[in-house]
């Protein structure tokens, strides 16, 4: 199975960045964290507030039935982001959901959601092809 745990997509939510006369006061991306943090919830997630990471953009931690996940959300500019996932669950056995199950679910909402769209899934940085899925029978 291949998964792919880094998406970059463009959104059509105000850019909504704030500034002073020297720099970022806050980062944008909060909305898009937000909008992203609500449909998890309405899958049944548990998810915390918006974490503020400086440059970085946002954070949310994401939890359900024993299992962890972290993601993050960069905001580039008017309409490109960056979304990175990780699974932080420690385990000895299988927990549900799975973290390529997490993608999927990720994946349909961000997809079924008009402000999302040109939604391209990659391994890490150094991967520069883009796939339509998170997750593939290798």
């Amino acid at each position: 199975m291949s998964v792919r745990p880094e998406a970059e997509f463009r959104t059509a939510l105000p850019y909504d960045a704030i500034e002073d006369e020297i720099d970022f006061v806050e980062w944008p991306g909060r909305n898009v964290t937000e909008a992203i943090g609500a449909m998890l919830a309405s899958l049944g997630y548990e998810v915390s507030a918006p974490i503020h990471a400086a440059e970085h953009g946002w954070e949310l931690d994401v939890r359900a039935n024993s299992r962890r996940f972290w993601l993050q959300i960069t905001r580039w500019d008017e309409q490109d982001c960056n979304l990175m996932t990780k699974d932080m669950t420690w385990r000895i056995w299988r927990l549900q959901p799975s973290f390529e199950e997490f993608l999927t679910q990720l994946d349909t909402a961000l997809r079924g959601d008009g402000r999302f769209s040109q939604i391209g899934w990659f391994r890490d940085w150094k991967d520069e092809t883009r796939s339509p899925h998170p997750v593939e029978a290798s």
